[in-house]
């Protein structure tokens, strides 16, 4: 029996641009993208696909099929997505709700689940919302992009329609993420947030000058710092306990060592690194670690210093594109990039995990569909 996740992923991943590149339109408005394309297949693809040409070469190590996938999911996807719906004339901002609609969805899937596994078993520690793909690191990515996005869509409201819509949403996606105990997710969430709130700030200005607007932000905000209080000190959440560790001794020792074992792979191949069919198991204290849990250096032990200078460059050619948008979808992007930039100091969410690299294609399709996208 085939996995179902599995191979509905495959399929859509590399069936649907078949099908969507058999149409003229498309084709064209891809052309028109084909330098984008080649940017990120060159900061994000070819520094693995050499590294795994190297290893296979002069160490007899199997060609890994990791960088094409890599190139597919982070490279041409997005792209194909853009043009699928610039043909079906769908708008950014039906794209972000689509978005945001899932991610409730699941959002709800993953506190619906942790509180059955509570009721049933207890809860013993460490039990965080972890959604279906069974991983909170990805899951808490996935809640705090769609609240951001939501968020900003709240405090741009002038309907009360929306407000209810949008309230419940921001409240429901805070909460699993908070129950994700995703710490660098968090983290990334503050810091995002806080850099929405400066580059919009003159939208804030009429929030005081009318007094209805006044009372719904204000009321808003209330209501945020208050969810966000009563989890703090839920029995459900692990986030505190996970916060205090980072202060821990022991801790820090551990991610410590770990970082320190996976730079010994580095000193071996410093320009190419090592291939993704290479053994890189790593055992401390009883525990197996596949990677370094940290995007920089996952990609400067696989594709050594001419990877880790791609992916900066590819998060640089990002946020200049960013920036060239207008005013509204150049201050979300940018927050939803320093959220992805914090996030993989502590987590390679561009490896191995289709969760994390959906959010970034959509981040991706956000920056590159700015312009390509109708608005409405």
């Amino acid at each position: 029996s085939f996995p179902v996740k599995g191979v509905s992923f495959q399929l859509s991943l590399y069936l649907l641009p078949v099908l969507i590149l058999a149409f003229r339109h498309t084709r064209l408005l891809l052309k028109r993208n084909s330098s984008t394309i080649l940017c990120l297949f060159i900061c994000f693809s070819l520094p693995l696909f050499l590294s795994e040409l190297w290893s296979s070469i002069f160490n007899g190590v199997a060609l890994s099929g990791d960088p094409f996938e890599i190139f597919w999911r982070l490279a041409l996807f997005p792209l194909v997505l853009v043009a699928a719906c610039d043909y079906s004339h769908f708008s950014l901002r039906w794209l972000q709700n689509s978005f945001v609609l899932f991610a409730v969805i699941y959002g709800t899937v993953g506190i619906a689940g942790l509180l059955l596994h509570t009721s049933l078993n207890g809860r013993p520690l460490g039990a965080r919302a972890v959604g279906v793909i069974n991983n909170p690191n990805p899951f808490g990515l996935l809640m705090i992009v769609a609240f951001l996005i939501c968020f900003q869509r709240l405090f741009e409201t002038v309907s009360k329609k929306e407000i209810f819509i949008f309230l419940p949403a921001c409240l429901l996606l805070l909460t699993a993420g908070v129950l994700s105990g995703s710490r660098s997710t968090l983290l990334g969430g503050v810091l995002g947030l806080m850099l929405l709130l400066f580059l919009q700030r003159e939208d804030l200005i009429p929030f005081f000058v009318n007094k209805n607007k006044l009372l719904i932000f204000s009321g808003s905000i209330m209501l945020l710092f208050i969810l966000a209080w009563l989890l703090w000190h839920s029995p459900l959440s692990y986030l505190p306990a996970r916060i205090i560790g980072v202060f821990d001794g022991d801790t820090r020792d551990v991610r410590l060592q770990i970082w320190q074992h996976y730079l010994g792979f580095v000193r071996e191949n410093p320009l190419l690194g090592t291939s993704f069919g290479a053994e890189n198991r790593f055992h401390l204290r009883g525990q197996v670690y596949y990677g370094p849990h940290n995007m920089y250096l996952s990609v400067l032990v696989h594709s050594g210093i001419i990877g880790l200078s791609g992916l900066l460059l590819g998060l640089g050619l990002l946020i200049k594109r960013a920036i060239s948008l207008k005013l509204h979808d150049r201050s979300l992007c940018l927050a939803l990039l320093l959220l992805l930039c914090v996030f993989c100091f502590f987590n390679a969410p561009l490896y191995g995990n289709e969760m994390s690299q959906g959010v970034f294609a959509m981040i991706v399709i956000m920056i590159v569909g700015g312009d390509s996208l109708a608005k409405e």
